[in-house]
């Protein structure tokens, strides 16, 4: 199947009204997910989404768990969009037909709400791993100032 016969087939399963192909690119919005498909070709398409900003606290561990996740079998790949700084994820669909197409679809898009709600979970973990090793520094007794606490 062409990528516009597998939008159109898609779009008029799901009830999905103005989708245009015929550039090689669509975007939908499903469950409050913005997704952008792009033709590969060879009966694949491109699905690529935001997954959410770095986390101010602690970055690099986030990023690290994404870079490990980028070991998954199952062709999607994590990246950080220059233009947004937003983490994305990319996954290489294989569209052999409309229902291969909407089983991979939906495993995508759970996917990305899965990592959209690890990255909003990490935020207050990781301020709670700051706030606990901060508590875990004992006191000496003294400010800041260096004079005696009373």
């Amino acid at each position: 199947m062409t990528f516009a016969e597998t939008m159109a087939a898609f779009a008029e399963g799901y009830g999905i009204a103005g989708l245009d192909p015929s550039e090689g690119k669509v975007a939908l919005q499903i469950d409050g997910i913005d997704v952008a498909l792009s033709d590969l070709g060879d009966s694949r398409i491109a699905a690529t989404a935001a997954i959410g900003t770095p986390p101010p606290e602690r970055p690099e561990v986030f990023a690290d768990m994404l870079l490990e996740a980028n070991k998954d079998e199952d062709a999607s790949i994590f990246s950080k969009s220059p233009e947004t700084k937003e983490y994305l994820l990319t996954a290489n669909i294989k569209a052999d037909s409309v229902d291969a197409f909407s089983t991979a679809f939906a495993a995508f898009v759970n996917k990305v709400e899965i990592w959209r709600k690890l990255n909003a979970d990490f935020r207050p973990a990781a301020q709670d791993a700051v706030s606990a090793t901060a508590e875990e520094i004992p006191s000496t007794g003294y400010g800041m100032d260096g004079f005696m606490q009373v």
